[in-house]
């Protein structure tokens, strides 16, 4: 009995000692390949790209911008409004990239550039007679956009890089409504008024490419207002609403040189 529990105890040791070697041995082939791979790995494109202090490019974008929409509960409006909908609206950006390296894998970006945008809130509501009256009231902004983002980038494999970014923008309305007079105005005629300024906050990420000839990128970032924009003027259409935030989603190709 003896005999055959040292037996046991030595099979199950020689086990854990085998699974623990091989474990041993895949994770240095592992490491010694990691290794092999990075130095087999050949800069064939812009080599030189790295050691710049500064480099400037264009991006071009494609956004969906909407609200985040915080109703007002007031008694007042609850008989008479059935619903609320915010819809996104597809647009685009134009940029001017300068990029300015800190080392390697940081850089600071400042992009300076137009984005026009719409917003479409969608009202329905109850008249004295039991039908629904709906009403599209659409915010058109045509902004200029000054974002400042800090970009860390991974090191280059071949011609590939991952990179990811966060900052802040400083986003201007030109032609922003704030100054309409809806008192004068019907219902039909009457908008929903926001603020000339707004602060966002952004981040992302994407891929750089490295063409013989310049520098390929695809960013996906989220845009998110930091500010209450709304202008509350107590009209039929701004009375519903306590709060709107800025949020969009953009999709960019840049071209860097």
């Amino acid at each position: 009995m003896i005999l055959k529990l040292k037996k046991m105890r030595f099979h199950t040791l020689a086990r854990m000692f085998s699974v623990r070697n091989i474990a041993l041995m895949a994770f240095v082939m592992l490491c010694s390949a990691t290794q092999a791979q990075k130095s087999s790995a050949k800069i064939s494109n812009l080599g030189g790209f790295d050691n710049k202090d500064y480099h400037f490019g264009v991006q071009l974008s494609y956004n969906t911008s909407d609200f985040f929409v915080r109703r007002n509960f007031d008694p007042s409006f609850q008989d008479s409004i059935l619903s609320l909908q915010n819809i996104n609206q597809p647009g685009f950006n134009i940029a001017i990239i300068a990029s300015l390296n800190l080392s390697k894998n940081f850089s600071i970006r400042f992009i300076p550039g137009i984005s026009p945008k719409e917003r479409i809130l969608r009202y329905s509501f109850l008249t004295p007679d039991g039908r629904s009256l709906n009403y599209d009231k659409t915010v058109s902004s045509f902004f200029i956009d000054i974002p400042l983002n800090l970009k860390y980038r991974t090191d280059r494999i071949n011609n590939f890089a991952a990179y990811v970014i966060a900052g802040g923008q400083l986003s201007r309305d030109m032609a922003s409504q704030e100054k309409v007079n809806n008192e004068r105005a019907g219902l039909e005629d009457q908008v929903v008024k926001i603020e000339q300024i707004d602060w966002l906050l952004n981040a992302g990420g994407g891929f750089d490419f490295f063409m013989p000839y310049f520098k390929f990128g695809i960013e996906l970032k989220m845009e998110y207002g930091l500010r209450n924009i709304l202008i509350q003027d107590n009209t039929r259409f701004s009375s519903p609403l306590q709060s709107l935030y800025s949020r969009n989603f953009v999709l960019s190709l840049t071209f860097e040189g």
